[in-house]
């Protein structure tokens, strides 16, 4: 039998989802298309969705809930939630997670009885407020200005030495509400299967973070001037909070996402700086922020970043970070492969590997004023053309470079013809 359609459809889930009747999965049927519903519809369904996902007494309904959402997944399909769906779903929201995910599916002004559920999630001005405050600015937003006043306090007495913290918190006013959202870490519902947790791939399109991450690594880096050159007096691992450090590996995130033509310079003192003391000791200025950057530049490698890299442990003293750097470095290489538009820039730090043919490339001239002599493995000159200087297919390496090697090709081939 055919699947309904929608708004049968939605009215035979709304069945389903809600009966009392506790049947074996296997008597229901597949469950049914849900490709005809709309955001509104799904939207609709959505309280009943979560009861059913958390009622183990009845597998029926929790199977066709755990289908439904992996369908909208697969199609993309957003639930677009009302007051009241949105005050049913916020009902059953057990901590903060769960109330930021249902608020990402509302746009709309919300009502007292809202405003009320949320301060109900909130509760009572704490260490948490001040531990996640991504999360509880988002919250608070929704609620009054008494709220917001009290998790200023909070974030100013928790982070009293964490001058960065505090300025990332000033700055989220002044943010997206998606940016907002990514930085308080929720895996919202948005239907993207492939939605990565990563709030840098969020904030790497907000002007107003890009432009803070500027000015918070420029900070940190006249910091890590200031101790090298005797200005600031150098404590081991004492340049930088632990809860400053992920702030400014955050920034350095965004930057190395946007390959920003002003980082290269900034991380050069940065990562080297940061995991190597001013004196002869073997400690650190800050080993959490040398090994935050570590992991940012094996993730999002820049050719300039991989080369500050291996800088810094030439130079590193410390046997932890030696260690952890080490392994970044040669990810951090093979990841320029998946970034073929910067890749070009980086400079060969090795010979190419033998090719199996037997031919070896004893010259080549820049400007193809000459020609190409190749030794064979007996030793004797030939000319003919070596596998390097065919025409490639450019979805092998990506355009850019596949036409940089036919134009090489090209060049070989006008040369023979002379």
């Amino acid at each position: 039998m055919d699947a309904p359609l929608a708004p049968s459809l939605v009215a035979h889930l709304q069945q389903r989802l809600n009966t009392d009747r506790v049947d074996h999965p296997n008597f229901i049927g597949p469950p049914p298309d849900i490709s005809p519903l709309t955001p509104a519809q799904l939207g609709s369904l959505w309280p009943a969705i979560r009861r059913a996902l958390r009622d183990h007494a009845n597998p029926a309904a929790q199977q066709l809930a755990t289908a439904i959402v992996q369908q909208a997944t697969q199609l993309e399909l957003s639930p677009a939630l009302d007051q009241t769906t949105l005050l049913e779903a916020l009902r059953s929201c057990v901590n903060w997670q769960e109330a930021l995910e249902q608020l990402a599916c509302f746009s709309g002004t919300p009502s007292p009885a809202l405003t009320e559920e949320l301060r109900r999630i909130l509760a009572e001005p704490g260490p948490q407020w001040a531990l996640y405050y991504h999360q509880a600015y988002v919250l608070a937003q929704w609620v009054d200005e008494e709220t917001r006043m009290a998790l200023r306090r909070c974030v100013e007495q928790h982070y009293a030495d964490a001058p960065y913290a505090r300025q990332e918190f000033e700055l989220l006013g002044q943010l997206e509400p998606r940016s907002r959202q990514a930085l308080a870490g929720s895996e919202y519902w948005t239907g993207h299967h492939h939605l990565s947790a990563d709030p840098a791939r969020v904030l790497m399109d907000d002007a107003a973070y890009v432009e803070f991450s500027q000015q918070i690594l420029n900070t940190a880096a006249q910091r890590l001037d200031a101790i090298h050159s005797g200005a600031t007096p150098y404590v081991a691992d004492g340049a930088f909070t632990t809860d400053d450090t992920p702030v400014i590996a955050r920034a350095a995130r965004v930057a190395l996402l946007r390959d920003a033509s002003w980082l290269p310079p900034l991380m050069d003192i940065l990562l080297p700086k940061a995991c190597v003391a001013p004196t002869q000791a073997k400690t650190a200025p800050s080993q959490s922020l040398a090994i935050a950057l570590g992991h940012c530049i094996e993730q999002v490698p820049t050719p300039e970043s991989v080369q500050a890299l291996r800088s810094a442990l030439g130079l590193v003293r410390h046997a932890s970070i030696q260690k952890k750097l080490a392994r970044n470095l040669k990810p951090a290489e093979r990841g320029l492969a998946q970034r073929p538009e910067i890749a070009l820039r980086l400079a060969p730090t090795s010979t190419p590997a033998r090719p199996s043919t037997g031919f070896w490339p004893v010259a080549w001239n820049p400007g193809c004023g000459k020609p190409l002599s190749c030794l064979s493995a007996t030793g004797k000159r030939n000319w003919r053309t070596p596998p390097w200087a065919r025409p490639l297919p450019a979805h092998w390496f990506g355009l850019p470079i596949a036409q940089m090697a036919n134009a090489a090709a090209s060049c070989w081939t006008q040369m023979r013809k002379r």
